[in-house]
């Protein structure tokens, strides 16, 4: 009779614990980026070197993706002549490095951009600078800089161009107002607003991804 045996080997067992563990946990990161949810008004305005502002208006939608760690924004514009442009984004915070990440990219070219924090976060304000792509081309120097205003009811979302000697300048700004509070609701994050997330449900070795959209909840007045 063969002796029994277990697998893995005790001494290998504390290291699978440890490896199995999730590598981080969301943050005051993800906990700000929740309050992004929602429908939103925009309203952009892009101040030029020369000449009068340029205003451009549209909508926003936001909501939480991977179970609540990721912020994804679809932006739609229209266009002077009748046509539309759009704009996605991808937001994420690491909560070992304390940055922001942000991915973006649009209706217009087919580069992306990437943006990244500095490791300073005060739980209200998001900073952003340009991070290059093209370790030949770091392109123009810029940050971005964004928070909440009126109970939650506005996201203030600027661009400054950085000259050599240090100095902003501003170059597009964001106005984008809630169209509708959500309710509150308990979250992960606790009591706040309420959070739509989409999960993944099941995988199968070398099938797609299922997922499903938790919606909206409905409020009592329609």
């Amino acid at each position: 009779m063969s002796p029994r045996c277990s697998w893995p080997p005790r001494r290998w067992r504390s290291k699978l614990r440890i490896s199995t563990k999730p590598p981080n946990a969301p943050g005051a990161g993800q906990k700000l980026l929740a309050q992004f949810v929602g429908n939103w008004d925009v309203v952009k305005t892009f101040f030029p070197r020369n000449g009068p502002p340029r205003v451009s208006k549209g909508w926003c939608r936001q909501y939480m993706v991977q179970d609540g760690e990721f912020l994804e924004s679809d932006f739609t514009f229209s266009n002077p002549d009748g046509t539309r442009g759009t704009d996605t984004g991808i937001s994420g915070f690491d909560s070992k490095t304390n940055r922001f990440t942000t991915v973006w990219f649009d209706s217009r070219q087919t580069t992306m951009s990437i943006r990244q924090s500095d490791g300073t976060f005060d739980g209200k304000n998001i900073v952003l600078y340009a991070t290059a792509l093209d370790p030949d081309d770091p392109g123009r120097k810029t940050v971005a800089r964004a928070h909440l205003e009126d109970n939650g009811r506005v996201l203030l979302h600027r661009r400054y161009f950085i000259d050599d000697k240090g100095n902003e300048r501003l170059m597009i700004e964001l106005r984008i107002t809630r169209k509708s509070l959500p309710p509150a609701q308990s979250s992960r994050f606790g009591s706040s607003l309420a959070v739509p997330i989409v999960r993944r449900v099941d995988r199968e070795p070398g099938a797609f991804d299922t997922i499903r959209v938790i919606p909206w909840p409905r409020s009592s007045g329609g």
